[in-house]
């Protein structure tokens, strides 16, 4: 069951679902890579991933480099 909360070190975390673009999220924030834009924007394309519009924007611009 999903349910809205705080999370505690310890407590059990059960993944319910996994997007397919392969993008993770820490290795975005620290170095965004090209191929990782364009994989975001061709799954949001898709419709598998609802992107907001400053991600959007930034991956368009990492995908050019």
């Amino acid at each position: 069951m999903v349910r809205p909360g705080a999370v505690s070190a310890g407590d059990p975390v059960e993944v319910l679902s996994r997007p397919g673009h392969g993008v993770a999220v820490g290795r975005w924030l620290v170095e965004p890579a090209p191929e990782d834009a364009r994989s975001l924007l061709s799954c949001a394309d898709d419709g598998g991933l609802d992107l907001a519009a400053e991600l959007r924007e930034q991956a368009l611009v990492v995908a050019t480099r």
